[in-house]
């Protein structure tokens, strides 16, 4: 036990150092004027009420989604069935496609994810 608690606190400076947000959260991004203010959010892993928005966001989006593409029959992103998915690593790879992709101030913040899902989750 000592020794899991031990290698525990050694590697808590690692996992600061990765949760630095790529930029910093600003009231005016809880708006989600566009899917880069959206981003911000998600990559806040220090800031709770980022991420419980960004969060609560990234899940509202993916279960409307699930019920109009089961009533229209047709798939714009399918989520691996073998791989668990945690909002967590939603938000962060969300964040990180954000951070790659320039257009996304531009995009709505539900454009934006579903690009997201469609790109990162294809189906096949």
């Amino acid at each position: 036990m000592r020794k899991v608690l031990k290698r525990s606190l050694l590697a808590m400076p690692l996992l600061v150092l990765a949760a630095a947000p790529a930029r910093a959260v600003e009231g005016s991004d809880f708006l989600l004027e566009n899917a880069q203010e959206l981003g911000a959010l998600c990559g806040a892993n220090t800031n709770v009420a980022a991420i419980h928005m960004c969060e609560g966001f990234l899940v509202g989006v993916h279960r409307t989604y699930q019920s109009v593409a089961s009533a229209l029959g047709e798939r714009l992103y399918c989520l691996p069935a073998d791989k668990g998915i945690t909002r967590d690593d939603a938000a962060r790879d969300f964040a990180a496609w954000v951070s790659k992709t320039p257009a996304t101030v531009t995009m709505s913040p539900v454009d934006g994810v579903l690009e997201f899902a469609h790109l990162t989750y294809p189906c096949r």
